[in-house]
C-alpha cells in the first residue's frame, strides 16, 4: 500500500449524494489519476466560481 500523497487537480465533476457514500464525485480516468479505479477516500478544497 503506497503513502498518501497531495495531488493538484482541477476537476468540474458534480457531488453526488446518491453513491456508495455519503457524498461522492466521479472523475475522469480514477486509474490515470489515482492509481486505481476503486472507491477510494480524497479530501477536497471547494471554491465557488463567480460569474
Amino acid at each position: 500500500m503506497s503513502s498518501p500523497s497531495p495531488l493538484d487537480v482541477t476537476s468540474t465533476a458534480p457531488l453526488e449524494e446518491d453513491g456508495a457514500f455519503p457524498t461522492s464525485s466521479t472523475v475522469p480516468d480514477p486509474a490515470g489519476l489515482l492509481g486505481t479505479r476503486r472507491a477510494v477516500e480524497v479530501t477536497v478544497q471547494l471554491q465557488q466560481r463567480l460569474s
